[in-house]
């Protein structure tokens, strides 16, 4: 485990700052860890600013950082375009897993009139 090779490797000569991190961060751990965002929708969100991951993804769209006005702004279109496809294709494969999921649990229901 990651946070028990941290407390070994550290403990014995940076015991503050171990207790710093056990008393803080180890109780909190499940909020912020991409182990635990994974098990859950997030629709590819990783950050913890939306700000953040929307500046880093259109950073992604652009050649450089002098981009003219007009450029920038086809830019955003496409990148929105982009996400918009992208969500698209995400909710449907989630609609798709969980149809799946629920069909197959209920094939061995008695069917209406049968039983």
């Amino acid at each position: 485990m990651a946070w028990q090779h941290l407390i070994d490797q550290f403990a014995e000569h940076q015991e503050p700052a171990v207790s710093y991190i056990l008393s803080t961060y180890f109780p909190w751990r499940k909020h912020f860890l991409e182990y635990f965002t994974r098990q859950n929708r997030n629709f590819g969100v990783r950050v913890t600013s939306r700000t953040e991951g929307s500046h880093k993804e259109l950073k992604s769209y652009l050649l450089n950082s002098r981009a003219e006005l007009r450029f920038l702004a086809s830019r955003v279109e496409q990148l929105v375009k982009d996400q918009e496809a992208l969500y698209n294709a995400k909710r449907g494969e989630e609609a798709t897993r969980q149809l799946g999921q629920y069909s197959s649990s209920t094939q061995d229901l008695p069917q209406q009139g049968q039983e």
